[in-house]
């Protein structure tokens, strides 16, 4: 089973939004599973002390965790029902601000010898939240996840290294259409010579593609975008559904027949995009490397879509004073300081023509 989070929260509206869209990133990184309950159904009582249903989670014959209702008068029923499958597995407590540390290990005893690996959160009402231990309810789920993502217990980290060795995910910030060329040649060049599987995945408009590509009807990468929008993203594992055999040596999508489809998307859309094709990449045995070429698409697109990326290639602006390679610099810095740690910034090897003019 993988790493769990336990969310309890007494809004319970403010629950089922967050579920509804946490789940789903949940499902989409395939790095933890997300248990929401009531934060009344810790103690099994209602606000004005009479029992209720409590939440009974169990293991499905699928593996993942399924919620039942079930009705007892134990204080700590809904601890042991949990602890039956928990312990081990949760990473992280989000709670509200009235139940503190010792509260929740009182109320849930049988999680207290796993104290010293589960790391326990608070909601905050506060917009600005400094507190690293508290996660304002304001905030972004995917500054959650990402937080979340961040404390996975270090075999699970692990094992997202040992995954990274096998499959890698790249893009690129191109200011000129030359070194986007360049780039891409070189890394599906090296990916096709080095005998690694390599995805070619193209966003951008379909009149800047050079080569010729499959179109629908069905199962194109526009119709998956669709699929994300409309938060039913197919499962990770299920996507090489989705590619073909291009003639060039490497996997990749069908494409949809209007030409801006593939840009029109938004930011968030993109976003989930990358983290379905790096699911995939990450569950096959074999190394692969995807490639995301997002020439054409405004910065803060591309920034979402290199916040997930093991790596990017990064053309440096002329050094001639002039007002575009100045804006070229600046928003290259302003990029580069969004940029996860775990991402490498690479530079092409430089040409012959390059090396003599040096």
């Amino acid at each position: 089973m993988k790493p769990i989070v336990l969310i309890a929260d007494r809004y319970a509206d403010f629950l089922t939004r967050l579920e509804q869209q946490l789940k789903r990133e949940a499902m989409i990184s395939d790095a933890y599973d997300v248990i929401m309950i009531d934060v009344h159904a810790l103690s099994g009582q209602t606000e004005n002390g009479m029992s209720q249903a409590l939440l009974k989670y169990v293991c499905g014959s699928d593996g993942h965790l399924e919620l039942r209702g079930t009705t007892s008068d134990s204080k700590h029923s809904l601890s042991r029902e949990l602890s039956r499958f928990l312990p081990t597995q949760l990473f992280a407590v989000i709670l509200p601000e009235t139940i503190d540390k010792k509260q929740f290990y009182d109320l849930c005893p049988d999680f207290r010898p796993c104290a010293d690996n589960i790391t326990i959160l608070h909601f905050s009402n506060d917009t600005l939240q400094k507190d690293s231990n508290k996660i304002s309810r304001f905030s972004a789920v995917s500054d959650i996840h990402r937080l979340l993502l961040s404390l996975l217990p270090n075999g699970s980290r692990k094992a997202n290294s040992s995954d990274r060795k096998l499959s890698q995910i790249g893009t690129l910030l191109a200011f000129s259409e030359s070194f986007a060329e360049r780039a891409c040649r070189f890394v599906m060049h090296r990916a096709i010579v080095e005998g690694v599987s390599l995805i070619y995945v193209p966003i951008m408009p379909l009149y800047r593609l050079k080569e010729p590509f499959q179109h629908g009807p069905g199962k194109t990468l526009g119709d998956l975008i669709d699929r994300v929008n409309a938060h039913d993203p197919p499962q990770g594992s299920h996507l090489g559904r989705w590619l073909y055999w291009h003639e060039n040596g490497y996997y990749t999508f069908r494409l949809p027949e209007r030409a801006d489809d593939l840009i029109a998307c938004t930011r968030e859309t993109l976003r989930q995009l990358v983290q379905v094709i790096r699911s995939y990449a990450r569950s096959r045995e074999e190394k692969m490397t995807v490639w995301i070429d997002a020439r054409g698409l405004p910065l803060i697109k591309r920034q979402a879509i290199a916040s997930f990326c093991d790596f990017i290639y990064v053309e440096t602006p002329d050094e001639v004073e002039s007002s575009a390679s100045a804006i070229a610099r600046r928003e290259l810095s302003l990029f580069l300081a969004e940029l996860p740690g775990e991402c490498d910034i690479l530079e092409l090897p430089r040409s012959d023509k390059q090396k003599k003019e040096v």
